[in-house]
């Protein structure tokens, strides 16, 4: 089930993403190519679209792909890692963020971390596709034996039940599931006009120091 959740969600982000980028780079150049010979200055936009719509297709295409499985995980660790991606991901969105962790140089169980930066990459994902916000906020949080996450933005929210019916939405359903299988647990608190915090606790299993 884990494995069909994410083959749909890549295909849901490839066919919403990417494959749309590239269609709309199509069109332009399309344009471009039927109007060059006799209404140039009005050609040259065209190209010019195109060009900035397969440039931002790469873009999306080198995201979709380093999130299957950063390489990142295994030469820097979780915090480091997430640390750069909410970095990379603010800049792009303009955003206002705030990243803060209490692990330090503590190494976790390589699936402990990926299913943590996938939580977390999801939430965001969410936050990016659907909450219309301008601010978020993430939380790494060592309590005894376990991890906690919080994933926090000031979007317009939605009705979580409403979101749980339909069909597609996969990012909640994802992150619960990941949670579940990590043997944690996930609360989601959400209302339209009050934003969304998606609360995680996972159990670290073991974890080690480096060295």
């Amino acid at each position: 089930t884990a494995q069909d959740e994410e083959r749909r969600r890549v295909a849901y982000d490839i066919h919403d993403g990417l494959a749309q980028l590239i269609v709309s780079a199509g069109i332009h150049i399309d344009n471009f190519v039927s109007m060059r010979d006799e209404e140039a200055e009005r050609a040259e936009p065209e190209l010019q679209k195109g060009v900035l719509r397969l440039k931002a297709a790469l873009t999306e295409a080198r995201r979709v792909v380093s999130e299957l499985r950063p390489s990142t995980l295994d030469d820097f660790g979780l915090a480091n890692t997430l640390r750069r991606y909410v970095e990379q991901l603010a800049a792009e969105q303009g955003w206002q963020f705030s990243f803060s962790e209490n692990l330090g140089e503590l190494r976790l169980e390589p699936t402990v971390e990926t299913g943590a930066y996938r939580i977390v990459q999801e939430s965001l994902s969410n936050a990016r596709k659907y909450s219309e916000t301008d601010r978020v906020a993430v939380e790494l949080i060592q309590d005894g034996e376990r991890l906690m996450i919080r994933v926090q933005d000031w979007g317009k929210g939605f009705d979580l039940e409403e979101a749980r019916q339909r069909e597609g939405h996969f990012g909640l359903r994802g992150i619960e599931e990941r949670a579940r299988l990590l043997g944690g647990w996930c609360e989601i608190e959400t209302m339209p006009a009050q934003g969304t915090k998606v609360q995680v606790e996972i159990p670290f299993y073991h974890a080690t120091l480096p060295g």
